[in-house]
């Protein structure tokens, strides 16, 4: 359930108008897409939690596993904003300097 909301999301920034009619209610999932996400953390990490993990290892674990992919996610942007606009990036940075 949790994808399918997740594909709804997706849909619902598509820039054509049509694939959004597919699902009704796409606002929503986000919603539907956060609870879940909600349910698959405490069923996770809950044991843990109650077991005595303290608030800093549990956000040092949530840190270690998501920071790779902010990284990764940055560098892809990086790379395509360089890729679409670098030679005008590259004039302006010299024109203020």
């Amino acid at each position: 359930m949790r994808g399918i909301a997740a594909f709804a999301v997706i849909l619902d920034h598509v820039p054509s108008g049509q694939p959004g009619a597919l699902v009704p209610n796409q606002p929503l999932s986000v919603d539907c897409f956060f609870i879940l996400s909600g349910f698959a953390l405490a069923h996770a990490y809950g044991a843990k939690l109650e077991s005595g993990w303290s608030r800093s290892a549990f956000m040092r674990m949530r840190l270690i596993r998501l920071y790779p992919l902010y990284i990764f996610g940055a560098l892809i942007g990086v790379l395509a904003l360089l890729g679409q606009h670098g030679p005008r990036l590259c004039r302006n940075a010299l024109a203020f300097s």
